[in-house]
């Protein structure tokens, strides 16, 4: 996966949050339980950093960060494993 592809999932992502009305909103993680709506919330303001982090080089941080989206896009019903399987796949 690179810098393109990264890019590319990211915009899959946001788009369908939006179709959601899930804003992105970036929430405490300290000592605070999640719900599945504020993870949704925090997984879209997450988004615009691994933009970041991939245009800046920084891959290891960007695949770290988009694989723990796409757990929050997982447990939350938002996409199954083979869907989120198949982002990854290079086209």
């Amino acid at each position: 996966m690179d810098a393109v592809h990264i890019l590319r999932v990211v915009e899959v992502y946001e788009k369908q949050l939006k179709e959601l009305s899930i804003p992105p909103v970036e929430h405490s993680t300290n000592n605070v339980l999640m719900t599945p709506r504020r993870g949704l919330e925090h997984a879209h303001w997450m988004l615009s950093s691994i933009r970041e982090f991939a245009q800046q080089g920084a891959f290891d941080t960007a695949f770290r960060w988009l694989g723990f989206v796409q757990g929050i896009l997982w447990m939350t019903g938002v996409y199954s494993i083979d869907e989120l399987r198949n982002h990854n796949r290079s086209t």
